[in-house]
């Protein structure tokens, strides 16, 4: 019962901020980045998958290391194409997936 509540809670608040944004924020360039969620694990070493306006990247690992999504962060920066765009990001499961170790979590399961 309590998760429900939590995630609900955020994705609500998350929901609010996005739209305060894209209201609001017209005079700033800013990118809204949507990662899996996050692990504490050694870089995975391979591409960060990005798509805009969706929540969740089909063929996507759950976790995702911090090191992947910072890294993706700085790319944005340099890539127009994000400006003002909610994104989803994640790390290809199968292969790629297989050589990131998730520290106290599940790997992402085969297709």
């Amino acid at each position: 019962l309590f998760k429900p509540l939590l995630y609900s809670s955020v994705l609500g608040n998350m929901l609010e901020m996005e739209h305060w944004l894209y209201e609001n924020a017209n005079d700033i360039k800013y990118t809204v980045i949507r990662p899996g969620t996050l692990s504490g694990d050694k870089p995975s070493g391979k591409p960060v998958l990005i798509e805009a306006d969706t929540y969740h990247l089909r063929g996507t690992c759950f976790f995702i290391p911090r090191y992947d999504v910072a890294q993706c962060m700085l790319d944005c920066l340099k890539d127009n194409r994000w400006d003002k765009r909610m994104v989803a990001i994640g790390i290809p499961k199968g292969a790629a997936a297989q050589q990131i170790h998730f520290s106290n979590a599940v790997q992402c399961p085969e297709e």
